[in-house]
């Protein structure tokens, strides 16, 4: 992860040699059991990073994906099916369903998924 130079060891992980993507807190959570937003708060307050982090550096469980589906032009119309992954190792951040219809002034994210597995295969199964 970032504050420790690499969720899977450094280069040579995945298809991506192992670069961090823009979405990288929510795979940091999924692989390292990390919750953020109480470390982020800890350190706020003055706690050292490893008080902060429960007295250890954490490490890597398996492998995360991190999927966005975005809207490529302004919306014409209502989203007419919506049917979101489900199973193990499966997390769906999403604002959209059946019915719904995109602001013409919208962000252009829908949802996020994202999938973790023992490994990158596994987690790219899912």
């Amino acid at each position: 992860a970032w504050l420790w130079g690499g969720a899977c060891g450094g280069a040579g992980c995945g298809p991506c040699g192992g670069a961090a993507a823009p979405g990288y807190g929510v795979e940091l959570v999924a692989v390292q059991g990390v919750d953020l937003v109480a470390v982020q708060l800890r350190l706020a307050m003055g706690w050292s990073l490893l008080d902060a982090l429960g007295g250890e550096i954490p490490t890597p469980r398996g492998h995360a994906i991190q999927l966005r589906i975005q809207l490529a032009a302004p919306p014409t119309g209502p989203i007419t099916t919506y049917r979101p992954p489900t199973g193990p190792g499966t997390r769906v951040d999403a604002g959209v369903a059946a019915g719904y219809t995109p602001a013409a002034a919208y962000d252009p994210l829908l949802l996020k998924i994202v999938t973790r597995g023992a490994c990158y295969d596994q987690a790219l199964g899912r």
